[in-house]
């Protein structure tokens, strides 16, 4: 049976939710990926010369070099209202469902790095806007609180606005932070913790 859709779904492992994790890690490979499996168009010719356009990773669209056309975003990713025939707010609204879905089952899943011999540097970061010449609304501070892991880059972030106490940030910590790293800090007295025989410890060898 034909059908509309050219995703080569004949090999499920394409879209395990293991493998869409790995591929998605960064933009580049998603977008290598998402050719491979037919999500996006791999070749596109220039609607002004015909020529082959080149897609290009960072700008996100496709770039003629002899007319110097670039075509919106919009046209990298497939049309899904064309393949699926439903109008575009159809669409949209499947979009922003999916979307929402994905998000609720990531923010359920355990999200932890670190561990025995792996370094996450901690920091808490002010978002107040400030105001100029000291005039002006006087908008409420707030921050972020995150963590950097190195060597990988993995990284967590949470908005805990003039909170930066213990009971706010120490369950931060544990929640995506594992056992027996070595954590970078500023040494903010709220860092210091332990949790019976498994702690976390710093550079300078204060427990956290």
């Amino acid at each position: 049976m034909q059908t509309a859709f050219h995703y080569h779904v004949e090999d499920e492992t394409h879209f395990l939710m293991s493998n869409v994790m790995e591929v998605t890690c960064d933009e580049a490979t998603c977008m290598e990926w998402c050719r491979q499996v037919g999500l996006i168009d791999k070749m596109k010719l220039c609607s002004v010369c015909g020529s082959e356009m080149k897609a290009s990773p960072t700008r996100k669209r496709w770039r003629c070099s002899r007319r110097n056309v670039h075509p919106s975003g919009k046209e990298i990713t497939f049309q899904a209202n064309e393949l699926a025939d439903v109008c575009e707010r159809t669409v949209r609204e499947w979009y922003a469902f999916c979307r929402a879905t994905c998000s609720k089952e990531l923010l359920k899943a355990e999200f932890k790095f670190g561990g025995e011999g792996h370094i996450v540097e901690i920091d808490e970061n002010s978002f107040a806007k400030k105001r100029k010449y000291n005039r002006g609304r006087h908008h409420k501070e707030f921050w972020l609180f995150d963590g950097v892991e190195h060597g990988t880059g993995r990284w967590f972030g949470r908005i805990v606005y003039d909170k930066r106490t213990k009971q706010t940030l120490l369950p931060v910590i544990k929640k995506f932070i594992k056992p027996r790293t070595k954590i970078m800090s500023d040494m903010f007295a709220t860092y210091v913790c332990e949790r019976g025989n498994k702690q976390h410890t710093l550079e300078n060898n204060r427990t956290l």
